[in-house]
């Protein structure tokens, strides 16, 4: 345990000097957060200021391993193509016009190739999603948010599906294989456990 918060020290010492080399009137406030929730990736939230005006960052460092499983291998290079994915959303680029109708990734400032960081912008505070779904007071902001996510990742598929463009630069088959083992393949306890009758037959689906 003392060796991992050594090496996150490390980690984030790197990252700062990196957002200080790319942002030089970028100043820091306070101590950077580190963020729960992380399956693959380390993540730190940076709170600052440029001049006068409050600024902040979001800062993924991917290890060669599953940041949750240390002891299950993972290419560090994913990173470079999440900062793919999300650049082609940006003006201009192939999937822009998919973002137009107010749900889209958060914009890439920087990608660090020698130190593998990825520095995005901050969303801000959100509340525990698994409380927020529960919550009698939003289950019909949910259901609204929900169709507009299904819609978003439907255009995406639509328009990305069947090019090659994107087949070459997103075939990352390393990750394709941690997701089935990890993800899909625990579907069907999943949906066991929620009690679903036809439990096995969405797991095989998603498999």
């Amino acid at each position: 345990m003392t060796d991992q918060k050594t090496m996150l020290n490390t980690i984030l010492k790197l990252a700062l000097a990196s957002l200080q080399e790319k942002f030089p009137n970028f100043v820091m406030d306070g101590i950077p957060e580190q963020l729960s929730g992380g399956f693959l990736n380390y993540v730190w939230r940076v709170q600052g200021r440029k001049g006068s005006d409050p600024e902040s960052f979001i800062v993924k460092w991917t290890p060669a391993y599953i940041a949750s499983a240390p002891d299950v291998p993972l290419d560090p290079a994913r990173i470079f193509i999440e900062a793919s994915a999300m650049s082609l959303f940006e003006k201009g680029e192939a999937l822009e016009e998919i973002s137009q109708n107010g749900i889209r990734p958060p914009r890439l400032y920087h990608l660090d190739k020698e130190r593998q960081l990825l520095f995005m912008e901050d969303l801000g505070q959100s509340p525990n999603l698994g409380d927020w779904l529960q919550s009698p007071h939003t289950q019909l902001e949910a259901e609204t948010i929900g169709r507009s996510l299904g819609e978003f990742i439907g255009a995406l598929h639509k328009s990305t599906a069947h090019q090659s463009l994107f087949a070459r630069m997103f075939n990352n088959v390393q990750i394709q294989r941690t997701r089935l083992d990890f993800q899909y393949k625990n579907i069907q306890p999943y949906a066991a456990r929620a009690g679903l009758s036809n439990a096995d037959e969405i797991g095989k689906q998603a498999v």
